[in-house]
């Protein structure tokens, strides 16, 4: 991918964001995969030296159990082994944090790499493993495809609770057959993924990179991936987010000249939301040529062209109060989606998070 643009991309193996953050600053690494909280951190620690290049996917907080534990609730693990992440990842951190958060207390708290909790799962070692990482991942679908194991759901008061507390984390959902065999969503939080570099990073390989990840991977990843799970969902809108922190200038530029140039394309990607906005117009015109030959159906007609636009106008107002913190409502298709199935079917998952949200549903 990144070789057909003149340059090499080197994977360097690491145990995750906070070893990510220091090969960074140490300049031993040109470009670093980090969480929103621990690019903050590490902005705090090395400031004047670090840049965001681009924001990536949400990093769901997955709990995968055996399947006869039983788990229904984050403080379920309270008096269960569990392992909680690697030194030195974003698992680590956060889980600890959310241990914290509901006062749990562990019988036994395992520091163990994926590939080890795999292994202590399996042999009946563990009772459950907390992985903050983007999904389907290899680890917890190579479980789930034994039939014995299960994602755990957090219950709408927990995720609620740690999303109030900790603005980093926002409301997710991992869709259903995002793993093979997982025929429900799964609700959770999750931590939006940034890639990082130093401030001295040429421009000419900044916009080489995000060339590389922003618009050749999509396109190879719908034919290889075909839409699967959320580490697909990079795009240019998740990209340009980098809420306080500095972005690389080649970056701002990149962006801005995609943006400039994809106009046409974003429009297109709309065209369901305009023809909901051109749907009541419609109907409006329609309404006042009956109401000259049928009165009583052009008040009936008149009624639901009102429900129409309380629906439009309410799923505009749940995005605007919403798409900071609910991944749901995160643009206004989302939002009109989101809305139907949480005032019609009732899907748990899709429900409003702030009080504005929760007023205008």
């Amino acid at each position: 991918m990144f070789g057909l643009r003149g340059h090499t991309l080197v994977v360097v193996n690491t145990a995750g964001s906070v070893q990510n953050v220091e090969l960074l600053a140490a300049g031993d690494v040109d470009i670093a995969i980090c969480q929103a909280d621990l690019a903050e951190d590490g902005f705090r620690h090395h400031p004047g030296e670090l840049v965001i290049l681009g924001g990536l996917y949400l990093e769901p907080l997955q709990v995968i159990y055996p399947h006869d534990v039983g788990l229904t609730s984050l403080r379920d693990l309270s008096r269960r082994r569990v392992s909680i992440g690697e030194e030195g990842s974003g698992t680590f951190v956060n889980s600890r944090t959310i241990l914290a958060d509901f006062g749990l207390s562990l019988i036994d708290t395992v520091t163990a790499s994926p590939q080890q909790t795999v292994a202590a799962l399996r042999e009946n070692r563990l009772d459950a493993a907390i992985m903050i990482a983007a999904a389907p991942s290899p680890r917890i679908e190579e479980l789930l495809a034994t039939g014995e194991f299960r994602l755990l759901s957090v219950p709408r008061q927990e995720s609620s609770l740690l999303v109030t507390r900790h603005d980093y984390f926002k409301l997710m959902t991992i869709p259903q057959n995002t793993y093979r065999g997982q025929h429900t969503p799964v609700t959770t939080v999750g931590v939006r993924a940034y890639l990082l570099a130093r401030q001295n990073m040429p421009d000419e390989l900044v916009q080489a990179f995000l060339s590389a990840v922003f618009l050749d991977l999509p396109q190879s990843r719908q034919a290889q991936e075909a839409g699967r799970g959320i580490a697909p969902q990079v795009h240019l809108s998740t990209g340009q987010e980098a809420p306080n922190f500095e972005m690389h200038p080649a970056a701002v530029e990149f962006f801005q000249d995609s943006r400039d140039r994809t106009l046409f394309k974003m429009l297109l990607a709309q065209w369901q939301f305009l023809v909901f906005a051109v749907i009541p117009a419609l109907l409006l015109g329609l309404r006042r040529w009956l109401s000259n030959r049928n009165h009583e159906l052009g008040r009936i007609l008149g009624a639901v062209i009102c429900l129409m636009l309380a629906w439009i106008i309410g799923s505009i107002l749940l995005y605007a109060f919403e798409h900071n913190l609910n991944d749901n409502f995160g643009d206004i298709m989302s939002s009109i989606w989101s809305t139907t199935t949480y005032l019609f079917s009732g899907f748990e998952e899709k429900y409003p998070f702030t009080t504005g949200g929760r007023i205008v549903s």
